[in-house]
């Protein structure tokens, strides 16, 4: 979807349609994950006030849930002391921003620490028009007169495939980048089909729940102005791989293996869907102790569906989790 970092695609407007210098997008405002990212910042903003980017029809079908990386320096929990002050809304061309028949929006629940916090939004209540192709993505402020500043990355699409993402993650960091006599060296997963002459093979080998680790706790999500999502404390996961070069030249395979080793010993953590995912080099099983192997644990959390509930606003205290999976 669209990103703050790409200023050129957002555009601030006042509640009438018109030009307004008080609540703009600032690109490259602050770093997550290693990436550039943008920013929404408010300067004495008027109610309805805001910023909003078109982008080509997105279908949301397949995906659960928004999530919002936030780095925020005013809190925002509905109370008296910390009222709302951003909200996020979606479009499509069948359904705009704003319309009669697209009611649907989300307040940001923010610590307003000035440390990256998560912000999750459940798509079950999306009209279906807007949610098969969603093509604007809305900013508002809804706090007049307040200043904030909130680096935002996101929102991303995403959904409960813990071993699926995972799985992309490594291929984002080790497929295709190392390449032997011009040729790029692929990861292959197995089982899967037959490697190239030079590949980099991966097999999962263990799967564990680790309940000795943090979770956060039950967590309030989706503030609406008319009530709140409570969802289970997420469930902390342990995947381990082993990695095998596959190389008929013995320079090819040292070179594969050290490629390996290279890019994941230095590596503290892997981004699984835009959430960092403490990753750990191990020492083999002892089956594998006569292969040249690289043996790796990755922790992420498979989070539980939400469950609805009643609240009457103004909510009085808002649970943000701090993601310490990453720190393991």
């Amino acid at each position: 979807m669209a990103q703050l970092q790409d200023a050129g695609l957002w555009s601030a407007t006042s509640a009438s349609g018109q030009p307004t210098a008080t609540l703009v997008v600032q690109p490259d405002a602050a770093v997550r994950l290693d990436v550039p990212v943008g920013a929404v910042v408010a300067t004495a903003a008027t109610i309805g006030d805001r910023v909003q980017a078109a982008v080509p029809p997105i279908d949301l079908r397949p995906f659960d849930d928004l999530e919002l990386w936030v780095q925020a320096d005013q809190p925002a929990d509905g109370s008296e002391a910390a009222p709302w002050y951003l909200e996020l809304r979606l479009g499509s061309a069948a359904r705009p921003i704003g319309t009669q028949n697209n009611p649907w929006h989300r307040f940001l629940p923010l610590r307003g620490d000035g440390q990256w916090e998560t912000v999750v939004v459940g798509l079950a209540d999306l009209p279906a028009a807007v949610r098969q192709a969603t093509d604007a993505v809305r900013f508002t402020c809804v706090d007049a007169g307040r200043s904030f500043r909130c680096a935002i990355d996101g929102p991303w699409a995403v959904q409960a495939s813990v071993i699926a993402d995972v799985d992309d993650a490594l291929r984002t960091v080790l497929d295709g980048v190392l390449e032997l006599a011009n040729t790029p060296v692929p990861l292959a997963f197995e089982p899967g089909p037959a490697p190239a002459a030079k590949a980099l093979k991966i097999r999962q080998v263990t799967t564990r729940l680790r309940p000795d680790l943090p979770t956060g706790g039950e967590r309030r999500t989706d503030f609406s102005g008319h009530g709140y999502q409570v969802r289970p404390a997420a469930v902390p996961v342990e995947l381990g791989y082993e990695l095998r070069p596959h190389a008929a030249d013995r320079a090819d395979h040292a070179a594969i293996l050290e490629f390996a080793l290279t890019q994941l010993a230095t590596r503290p953590h892997l981004d699984v869907a835009g959430r960092p995912a403490a990753l750990q080099l191990v020492e083999p099983a002892p089956e594998s102790l006569d292969l040249p192997v690289v043996t790796i644990t990755v922790v992420t959390s498979l989070r539980p569906a939400a469950a609805a509930v009643s609240a009457v606003p103004p909510f009085h205290q808002v649970e943000v989790e701090v993601d310490d999976l990453a720190h393991v």
